[in-house]
């Protein structure tokens, strides 16, 4: 009742407003709204306006798009106790929602004449380390300048994504691009890293049965796997993905996209925040990085000679994914819970350095080769404004975690 005369007291007048509800059963005199105007918040209702503020940080932060339950999450990682209930309540009160997704519009077109793979996943991306199954899937946006295609290649295991490129075209060239990116961003980490054995799974689109793209996969010695004609459920793993992608950047803002380079530069900053802070359920609510982190780290456990689990038996742990020791499930989430990050401090630097790699992208991806020439690259510094001058490139694939 105070908010409402709050909200309509400079246009009536607070005793008018009083008699009114008055006269429709509601009594409340004129010294009880100033008594209650000049009385101290409670201390629960001070606790709210703190965490509101907090609820509103990790929102905002994530792109809008978290709900209750990564909200809450999110808060148990900066160490902040409070109940799932109560976020519930402070974003029902403050009208924060997750985000929702839409229908899926079809792009598959597959050709007679494309050389098909057989599918060599059948539905089971949940492998027993990274880079035993990747999957890749490519989608479009409408802007202003027509159509543009964004095609994404994710380790199944992780679920990081390790290639994206988006052109105004969907020839053969936009997946293999999205392949040579993810050997690559293999390869910083492991300088010895070869794609033989790796399977590459895909839909039957005509980009990924040309010959073109059959080569390049001979050429990196990865293995075919595409899925049946018009069954989406074989290729769901990267249509999940991609309905993320629409659901949390694409279908988020209110108007229309401009270009290709504005959706190039919004999708370099989504998968930079879905590969290293987004909360995925499926990987206990941590991030890919940190899980495919953990995921080393617990390994390195295992292969220690001073580790008496290192010969025991396996088993599938159907939460991780992985085939695993009890005792090495027991490292592995206890990795997990180190790399987190407590602090708020420690969350808000690792945004800066989100951020210096963003700035420092144009240089990065014009000092490289083809590989890296997207169109359009060279107009980054617009978007992410600061002296790039003098800076020496180093990695074009930060972006990419």
């Amino acid at each position: 009742m105070v908010a409402y005369i709050n909200a309509y007291k400079n246009l009536f007048g607070v005793e008018p407003i009083c008699r009114v509800l008055r006269d429709h059963n509601v009594p409340i005199a004129p010294s009880t709204y100033y008594a209650a105007k000049k009385r101290q918040a409670s201390a629960r209702q001070q606790s709210d306006e703190r965490l509101l503020e907090v609820i509103h940080r990790v929102h905002r932060e994530n792109f809008g798009v978290y709900g209750v339950r990564k909200v809450w999450h999110a808060l148990q990682h900066e160490s902040i106790d409070v109940g799932r209930d109560q976020v519930a309540r402070l974003m029902r009160v403050a009208g924060l929602k997750g985000m929702t997704r839409r229908r899926k519009v079809r792009t598959t077109i597959p050709t007679p004449s494309g050389v098909s793979s057989p599918d060599l996943v059948r539905r089971d991306w949940f492998q027993d380390a990274p880079d035993i199954v990747w999957v890749a899937d490519f989608t479009h946006v409408l802007t202003r300048e027509g159509w543009v295609y964004v095609s994404f290649l994710q380790d199944g295991f992780s679920r990081r994504i390790l290639g994206f490129t988006v052109s105004t075209g969907k020839s053969s060239e936009l997946v293999m691009r999205a392949l040579e990116q993810a050997v690559s961003v293999r390869r910083r980490t492991d300088r010895r890293f070869v794609a033989d054995g790796v399977i590459h799974h895909s839909d039957a689109g005509s980009q990924y049965t040309s010959l073109a793209f059959s080569q390049k996969l001979l050429d990196h010695g990865v293995n075919g796997s595409i899925g049946r004609v018009g069954t989406a459920y074989d290729n769901a793993l990267m249509e999940s993905t991609i309905g993320l992608f629409k659901s949390e950047l694409i279908h988020a803002r209110s108007t229309s996209w401009c270009s290709r380079q504005e959706v190039e530069t919004a999708t370099m900053r989504w998968v930079r925040w879905f590969n290293c802070r987004r909360l995925h359920s499926s990987l206990d609510y941590v991030s890919p990085v940190d899980f495919e982190m953990a995921y080393t780290q617990a390994q390195a456990m295992r292969q220690s000679p001073r580790n008496p689990t290192a010969a025991s038996p396996t088993a599938r742990d159907s939460r991780f994914g992985v085939l695993t020791t009890s005792p090495t499930l027991d490292l592995l989430i206890q990795t997990l819970q180190r790399i987190r990050s407590p602090d708020p401090q420690t969350m808000r630097n690792r945004e800066r350095e989100t951020h210096q790699a963003l700035l420092d992208m144009p240089l990065q991806m014009l000092s490289q080769g083809p590989m890296t020439t997207t169109p359009g690259i060279h107009h980054f510094h617009h978007c992410f404004p600061g002296p790039l001058q003098g800076r020496r490139p180093e990695d074009p694939l930060e972006v990419l975690g």
